[in-house]
């Protein structure tokens, strides 16, 4: 049972990881801003003067080294840990991925309701809950001997 336990976070990580590497790549070598980025500002791409554009693509680089470090925090240490268990890998690493998860969560919530546009936030909420169960699931499956 503890095994069956342990797999299933790890496919819940690994889904989340791939996701984030996804997004990460998205967001590292975009060359102007997502879809619902256009929704939120209500202005193309060309219609930012260049000077904002280059802070628009450097936020965005900095959100997707957030997601490469996810990714690599979800599909590399569950795995490893799965082989070598220690606390910081069951429980540390993934609390670092989660909170990266709800504090993009948070935000785009907040620029969803403050913008009235449509943003991924509850992309970012399930990604956060799958985190969550999966810590949940480690800590049922130590508790199992």
């Amino acid at each position: 049972m503890k095994i069956i336990i342990n797999l299933i976070s790890i496919a819940l990580y690994l889904s989340v990881g791939i996701i984030s590497f996804k997004m990460a790549i998205s967001n590292l070598f975009a060359s102007e801003y997502l879809g619902f980025h256009k929704n939120v500002t209500k202005k193309t791409w060309t219609d930012i003067d260049q000077s904002m554009q280059y802070v628009v693509i450097f936020l965005m680089r900095l959100t997707g080294l957030g997601f490469l470090m996810t990714s690599i925090l979800l599909t590399v240490f569950p795995i490893v840990n799965y082989f070598t268990p220690s606390f910081i890998g069951t429980y540390l690493t993934p609390l670092v991925a989660l909170v990266f998860c709800f504090g993009l969560f948070v935000s785009n919530y907040s620029l969803h309701k403050k913008a009235a546009a449509s943003t991924p936030w509850q992309a970012s909420l399930i990604a956060s809950g799958m985190i969550l169960a999966s810590l949940l699931l480690s800590v049922t499956a130590n508790i199992i001997h």
